[in-house]
């Protein structure tokens, strides 16, 4: 079974800059274990925070340009239309209503975040609301059992 994730864009982001959890569920991806689902807004939001100014100095210390990174996560990113038919009334932050709807939309199976906004929720429509720690525990229980990936 290949995970489908919508992960947020800052766990992303902190995958990159070698943040242990995250950048562990970045390497269950890039072993073909998990694909990334995004929208178009959320790719381009993912490429904005990339070249924030403040990251700058982080480029140098992995020998990556932002340029780099986003074409890294769009060839492991499936880019999915975003579901209009959401119920968001449980939702604290109303701003998070672009990762379940990209999560409805592309029929995830689960989202990885570290908003707690999201993380409260537990689950939305059967798609499990994950921190990386989580999903890291999930992924390696899966791999120990007899036939696991």
């Amino acid at each position: 079974m290949i995970y489908r994730l919508v992960i947020d864009t800052n766990i992303f982001i902190s995958a990159v800059f070698r943040d242990r959890t995250p950048e562990q569920v970045l390497r269950v991806i890039q072993a073909g274990e998990a694909i990334t689902l995004s929208t178009p807004d959320m790719a381009a939001e993912v490429n904005r925070v990339l070249h924030y100014p403040k990251f700058r100095k982080y480029y140098l210390e992995i020998g990556r340009t932002p340029d780099e990174l986003y074409q890294d996560y769009l060839s492991h990113t499936e880019m999915v239309m975003p579901s209009t038919d959401l119920d968001t009334g449980d939702l604290r932050d109303p701003k998070d209503a672009i990762i379940l709807a990209c999560a409805v939309g592309g029929k995830a199976n689960m989202i990885i975040s570290g908003d707690q906004d999201l993380i409260t929720l537990g689950s939305y429509r059967d798609i499990a609301i994950l921190t990386p720690f989580q999903f890291i525990e999930l992924v390696n229980d899966r791999r120990d059992k007899p036939g696991g990936a």
